[in-house]
């Protein structure tokens, strides 16, 4: 009979199941917040790795844009124009903080909180630029100025081209000038 007494399995109370169900739920409860932590840290985190690729992308399709340009033309304070053998291959313009890309009929937006759309020189209208400086604001609340240069040289006969256009201009004011003051 002693050794009966030995291998019999010890009875749980009423009391105890209870508590062990207690904590049980206590521990799935955790667990499962703990999830939904988790899964709203990594919605953030890749809604973030999202926005800055957008922004990144805008940027080097900014940089091909102007880099495959043989110049860069001020249209007026907030738009340029994008020359490439000789025509507009592609208008830029500053709108609602946005650099927006007017190819063809279709348009785009390059790159957001944008702050400022700079030139140099500064913008005469229909004169050549060197450089198109754009200012975003970052999240630290700061201002990154980042420039952005034709890559392409201008090609030599189109600037012979607009030598003799601007002669022939030149000359088309002076006899209108000419016969005003007759």
């Amino acid at each position: 009979m002693k050794e009966n007494i030995r291998n019999r399995l010890s009875a749980s109370t009423l009391i105890e199941v209870l508590i062990l169900m207690i904590l049980s739920g206590i521990v799935f409860l955790s667990v499962m917040d703990g999830l939904g932590l988790l899964s709203r840290f990594l919605d953030r985190t890749s809604q973030r790795i999202a926005e800055r690729t957008e922004q990144y992308a805008g940027y080097f399709r900014t940089v091909d844009l102007a880099g495959d340009s043989d110049s860069l033309i001020s249209e007026g304070e907030r738009t340029l124009a994008l020359y490439r053998k000789g025509g507009i291959h592609a208008r830029l313009s500053l709108a609602d903080s946005a650099l927006i890309v007017r190819q063809d009929e279709r348009s785009d937006t390059l790159l957001r909180n944008v702050v400022r759309l700079r030139t140099v020189p500064e913008p005469v209208l229909g004169a050549r630029i060197d450089t198109m400086i754009v200012e975003l604001r970052t999240e630290q609340d700061s201002v990154l100025s980042i420039g952005f240069v034709s890559r392409r040289p201008p090609d030599p006969l189109l600037e012979k081209l607009s030598e003799q256009e601007a002669k022939y201009r030149y000359e088309e004011n002076e006899n209108e000038s000419n016969e005003e003051s007759k």
